[in-house]
């Protein structure tokens, strides 16, 4: 064997950066259904970066949440807690955005992705036949969304 030949490179566990088109080939592993398809993707969540990752995380866990971890493994069930998979699953946004500024990881950019889904939840809460709803941000987290511009319903 020759000792300069370069050998692939390993990612370390919690190193790695979805892009949009590992994204997209990741859901299309786990809405497969082959299930030599659902371990590889488990493979490749189980090498992601969680705190970089979770926005990503929490979208493919809404549809695919059963086919994104074998709990018989231990790296599977470490990315699991790590991400409190089970709960951002079925959290709708405004939850995960409480989990998300709990753990220090809202960003602004993360709220932006997630404001219009959370005023729309609770838009939608009652009927507001005779009152027309607006929203404002609190000033603890105007930082989050500096220009408190929402889109219309």
């Amino acid at each position: 064997m020759d000792e300069t030949a370069e050998t692939p490179a390993v990612p370390l566990p919690g190193t790695a950066v979805l892009t949009e088109e590992s994204y997209r080939t990741l859901e299309n592993m786990l809405k497969s259904n082959d299930e030599a398809d659902h371990k590889m993707a488990q493979l490749i969540l189980n090498q992601l970066d969680i705190e970089t990752n979770i926005l990503d995380i929490y979208r493919l866990s809404r549809r695919y949440v059963n086919r994104m971890v074998n709990l018989r493994t231990k790296a599977s069930r470490k990315f699991r807690d790590e991400t409190s998979l089970y709960f951002i699953a079925y959290a709708n946004s405004y939850s995960f955005a409480r989990w998300l500024n709990q753990k220090n990881w809202l960003t602004t950019e993360r709220f932006q992705k997630l404001k219009d889904d959370i005023v729309k939840e609770f838009s939608h809460r009652d009927d507001h036949k005779f009152y027309k709803l607006s929203f404002e941000i609190r000033d603890e987290y105007r930082h989050l969304d500096p220009n408190n511009e929402l889109k219309p319903f």
